[in-house]
């Protein structure tokens, strides 16, 4: 080589034929390798979404055939009307304090509730639950009841509630009419004793007409509604009103909506 060539060749990279065929080879098996991953990559994506959909409508077709549609629509109706009642109650023997919980149902927009009076006697304390799936607990006060029938009417602050739809006329109601209760005595989210059943006789206690039913009755529901499958509000559940007027035990009664609508009325009049 020349004093001319080593001059212009000063201050210039020069690559050999063997490191640019060894770069070639390696940008070859990059791009191989990027190409089979994004190939994997669909397939695998496709296959997983093919066998989630498949397990998905099959999980989807199994538990369908197990809901009752009509216990599903009264919850949807009233479920944000019934509420977790808790009586923190001070024992006469030993002093200390017990809590009863039961179910209510919210009777008007302004915070009345109705439940059982059975479980808040000589409450100290009472407070109301709602089961949402964000914790709502509020104090509540008892403004009037009916030891006879066992009611209460309870009071909450605020406006606005989803109250329950009792049935004032119950000239429709009949024998073998299906019926359902519902408890949530706790006031946790999503969280129902549901039972259903029959109407199968009518009777009275005083000037009060109850209703027959073989729906159960128990501590997580007493309180609570029994509605027909409308949502609609037929009567009132309590486990000592049951006990005291039950003769035959073989059938479960409720004082009709018809009556506790007459005796809350009275109530909220006094209370006003």
């Amino acid at each position: 080589m020349n004093t001319n060539d080593e001059g212009l060749n000063k201050g210039r990279i020069v690559f050999r034929h063997k490191n640019v065929r060894f770069l070639n080879k390696e940008l070859l098996f990059i791009g191989l390798n990027i190409v089979l991953s994004i190939i994997f990559g669909v397939v695998g994506s496709f296959i997983f979404i093919k066998s989630y959909e498949k397990n998905s409508f099959k999980n989807v077709s199994i538990s369908n055939q197990k809901y009752d549609e009509d216990i599903l629509n009264v919850i949807n109706k009233i479920g944000e009307s019934i509420v977790g009642v808790s009586a923190y109650i001070k024992d006469d023997l030993d002093g200390s304090i017990f809590k009863n919980s039961l179910t209510g149902v919210l009777y008007s927009e302004d915070g009345y509730i109705v439940t059982n009076y059975s479980g808040l006697e000589n409450a100290s304390k009472i407070y109301i639950k709602f089961p949402s799936a964000v914790d709502v607990v509020k104090e509540g006060k008892i403004v009037s009841y009916n030891e006879k029938y066992d009611i209460s009417l309870i009071k909450i602050q605020g406006d606005g509630y989803m109250k329950g739809n009792f049935k004032n006329n119950m000239c429709d109601v009949t024998h073998g009419l299906k019926v359902i209760s519902i408890g949530n005595h706790l006031g946790d989210f999503n969280s129902y004793s549901v039972y259903s059943g029959l109407i199968n006789g009518f009777g009275e206690v005083g000037d009060l007409k109850f209703i027959k039913s073989d729906v159960k009755i128990n501590n997580s529901n007493t309180g609570g509604p029994v509605c027909d499958v409308n949502g609609e509000i037929l009567g009132l559940i309590s486990n000592k009103f049951n006990d005291l007027n039950n003769l035959n035990g073989e059938t479960s009664i409720l004082i009709s909506s018809q009556d506790i609508i007459k005796l809350i009325n009275e109530m909220i009049k006094g209370a006003t």
